[in-house]
């Protein structure tokens, strides 16, 4: 039933009469919206563009910094990367620093002696994000 439905729907011929029938072309058009957009999600990024993107990420961060005051640039930066970025992220930004980052911005560069950097995994059965 919902099948036929919604490829009348999608033919454009299904004339709504009741409020019940026009409720069920929103849901079968949310549905099929959905289902669009998942069969068009990109596929998972490799190791080194997800490092680009951090990088652009950061970089971006540190544009939006800059129109901030001398004295609370590198703060802000930091601040920001250690509350919204989860400790994968600020792994993946330190490897690259570790490596020699040429893209990042000398912003980012200054702020990350600030950042907090993710521990090392733990021992099995052990948790990892215990503060101490």
């Amino acid at each position: 039933m919902i099948c036929l439905a919604a490829h009348v729907a999608l033919q454009g011929k299904w004339r709504p009469r009741s409020r019940a029938d026009q409720d069920l072309r929103l849901i079968i058009f949310g549905i099929l919206k959905f289902l669009r957009f998942r069969a068009q999600k990109e596929p998972p990024m490799s190791h080194d563009q997800g490092q680009e993107k951090l990088i652009r990420m950061a970089n971006q961060i540190a544009t939006f910094f800059m129109s901030q005051p001398e004295a609370e640039r590198a703060k802000g930066v930091a601040i920001h990367i250690n509350k919204f970025w989860e400790p994968r992220m600020r792994k993946h930004l330190f490897e690259s620093l570790d490596e020699g980052a040429h893209d990042l911005m000398p912003l980012v560069v200054e702020a990350s002696v600030m950042i907090n950097r993710p521990h090392p995994p733990a021992e099995p059965g052990m948790r990892n994000d215990i503060p101490k």
